[in-house]
């Protein structure tokens, strides 16, 4: 692989593909982006945090036949705690159209992303505290902006969520990344560059064995496909400088570009939100605001810590449940579920778990937040004053026998029917 190749590549694609360039003015804006504030250059080790990045990371087995230079993206991952602040500029093809997206994250939690659909504004969030923000267009036209504001549990428990240590996602995105692609092979040599001097180049090709979205990687590839991710990994500094992602299809097709910098200085008002005059403000949002720090009831398993965080009860008597599972100290990150939940009351009357639709905020770091709804036999007339849960954390794979039984006060009935959503 030479820089020439790669110069030849890209014209190539360009030229023989112009549905996948970015809309008109990407490159301006992306280069008034990366500008705006220029980095610092690193004292220490930057962090590499690209969940992208991380899948080749986690194919580090895979043999390195042309290997000038190995083991520059394991130095990446192992730089990751050094993460200050982050900006990353990309855009990649989705089904609506040309998506690009200008994004900033800070070891102390903070997160703003900017997206553009084919050129207009269509959506932000913000995070900062255990609060999330966000706008967006939910039409065509752009004509109807929703705003949305949500109370994170995860953000609550460890503000960094999100933005910055994504190191413990590494087992969870590395299994995917198994489950998804097969025969990878993958090539790391070391390029000089006049702006940047040595720089390692990392490609990984695949083929797709089971299609998906994989955070954002291969999403748009049909089983069969050849994939590729180019890396560009600053030398010096471990930091990430670009990621690139092809599908071969008639030749080696770009679907995506994002170009990084570490340790810059974000702007204060990248903090401030504000939604496009006369947006809806949705309901809901709060649900776990007053229930984060609640114990109805709690349990363990050999793997497992179950608490049972709220109990809520619709008009109907169908029951909300509020669920932290937390994986023990002495066992691998795992963030479980989803939980399978059987339900009786103490009139005799069993309940039957939604399991199509979940509320929840999980992490790699060994926990996660689970909202399950029981809906109650409606014929039943009688009432109950206790119901018994039995609960198990994570039913797939390894732990599927572990349970935990709880027997709770049923409360008094609200209004309403999906109560999460008010």
């Amino acid at each position: 692989m030479t820089e020439r190749w790669e110069e030849q590549l890209e014209q190539a694609l360009h030229a023989a593909h112009p549905e996948t360039t970015p809309s008109a003015g990407w490159e301006p804006r992306a280069r008034a982006a990366m500008t705006q504030v220029r980095p610092a250059r690193p004292r220490r080790l930057i962090a590499v945090t690209a969940l992208t990045l991380m899948g080749l990371v986690g194919l580090s087995f895979v043999p390195i036949p042309l290997g000038r230079v190995s083991g520059s993206l394991d130095r990446a991952l192992a730089a990751m705690e050094q993460l200050t602040t982050r900006h990353v500029v990309s855009w990649h093809i989705t089904p609506e159209g040309t998506e690009e997206r200008e994004s900033w994250y800070s070891a102390d939690g903070f997160f703003r992303e900017e997206t553009r659909l084919d050129g207009i504004l269509t959506e932000v969030r913000v995070a900062d505290g255990p609060r999330v923000k966000q706008w967006a267009y939910l039409d065509g036209d752009h004509t109807r902006a929703t705003v949305w504001e949500s109370f994170s549990p995860m953000r609550w428990r460890d503000p960094t969520f999100i933005s910055s240590d994504l190191g413990a996602e590494y087992e969870k995105y590395r299994r995917a990344c198994e489950y998804m692609l097969t025969n990878m092979v993958t090539e790391e040599r070391r390029q000089y560059r006049a702006w940047s001097g040595a720089v390692d180049v990392v490609a990984l090709e695949a083929t797709v064995k089971e299609p998906g979205t994989l955070w954002g990687v291969f999403s748009l590839a049909p089983r069969g496909d050849r994939v590729r991710l180019v890396a560009e990994v600053e030398a010096a500094s471990n930091r990430l400088l670009s990621l690139k992602e092809y599908c071969f299809r008639d030749g080696w097709q770009l679907v995506s570009e994002e170009y990084d910098e570490w340790d810059v200085q974000i702007p204060e008002e990248l903090h401030e939100f504000s939604a496009p005059e006369g947006a809806e403000l949705l309901p809901g949002g709060d649900w776990w605001e007053s229930r984060v720090t609640q114990i109805v009831a709690q349990d363990e398993t050999p793997d497992w810590r179950v608490v049972i965080q709220g109990v809520d009860v619709n008009e109907n008597g169908d029951v909300f449940l509020s669920l932290l599972l937390e994986r023990k100290p002495d066992r691998a990150p795992h963030s479980g579920g989803p939980p399978l939940v059987e339900a009786y009351d103490s009139a005799g009357v069993t309940y039957e778990q939604e399991r199509s639709r979940w509320g929840a905020e999980v992490s790699g770091k060994g926990f996660g937040y689970w909202v399950t709804r029981l809906y109650r036999d409606p014929q039943a007339t009688a009432r109950a004053s206790a119901i018994t849960f039995t609960i198990f954390p994570y039913p797939g794979e390894e732990g599927a026998g572990e349970s935990v039984t709880l027997t709770v006060p049923l409360p008094e009935r609200q209004e309403g029917d999906d109560l999460p959503a008010r």
